[in-house]
């Protein structure tokens, strides 16, 4: 648990929400499928107040995988469209293991927490990123069953249905404003194509792969360049709830 960490008590933290994610997030987990766990912290010991430490983020790597950002850093990252952070912001009610109720303030003022220009950018960026993971042309970030199936098929499946789920859930978000990551409340048949390759990756080729990655990445552009949603992100209001969830989670 994150609040047995030591550098969570160290640094006086407390806990704003903890959520499962990963596979089990988007709906695409299977029985081989590991449980992730995501959420923020906010560090309210007087060295990270003062600026004289600083804890960005706890990572557990032992018997379960999770990530936890301090609230400050999760911000600054909502500033730049990162998709794993704006998955937490966006999340469903029924993935939260635990809520404090800050973090519905959060949520509240969503909208003004992201940036759809800036969300462009790290889209196309993601995509780019990710195709070289995905096809082994890089490996240094893939775990060891992802470069296993490098191996053993010549590319990750894993990478491959996340590069296309990323996809459609940008495309959704230029169409509608609804950022969803769960896929099969909003497209079954991509999540019965993405199962299909998480599970057979054997049916597919790299090429074959590729190919459908082209034909939803220039969708996700076409979208992208035609549509009018427009959200900013608002550096004060960031700051004034960085400041009174210090004043909520003070002792």
């Amino acid at each position: 648990m994150i609040t047995n960490n030591e550098s969570f008590k160290t640094s006086n933290s407390k806990l704003i929400c903890n959520l499962i994610g990963g596979s089990t997030l988007y709906g695409l987990n299977n029985e081989n499928s590991d449980v992730d766990y995501r959420g923020l912290f906010i560090a309210t010991d007087k060295k990270n107040l003062t600026g004289f430490r600083t804890l960005e983020s706890i990572v557990l790597t032992n018997e379960i995988d999770a990530c936890y950002y301090e609230l400050s850093k999760f911000l600054k990252l909502l500033r730049k469209s990162n998709t794993q952070v704006m998955e937490i912001l966006f999340a469903p009610e029924k993935s939260f293991v635990y809520k404090h109720e800050f973090f519905d303030k959060l949520v509240e003022n969503k909208w003004d927490l992201i940036d759809s220009e800036v969300l462009k950018s790290s889209l196309k960026g993601y995509v780019f990123s990710e195709i070289k993971l995905a096809t082994g042309q890089r490996s240094g970030r893939l775990g060891g069953k992802r470069k296993d199936a490098v191996t053993k098929f010549g590319f990750s499946p894993k990478n491959f249905v996340q590069i296309l789920r990323l996809c459609e859930v940008g495309k959704r978000f230029f169409e509608t404003s609804e950022y969803m990551v769960k896929v099969s409340e909003f497209n079954p048949k991509l999540h019965e194509r993405l199962m299909h390759i998480k599970n057979t990756p054997e049916e597919y080729t790299c090429e074959k792969l590729e190919g459908y990655v082209d034909a939803a990445f220039a969708d996700l552009v076409e979208v992208m360049d035609k549509s009018t949603i427009s959200y900013k992100f608002d550096e004060d209001l960031a700051a004034e709830l960085v400041m009174e969830a210090r004043e909520v989670f003070k002792e």
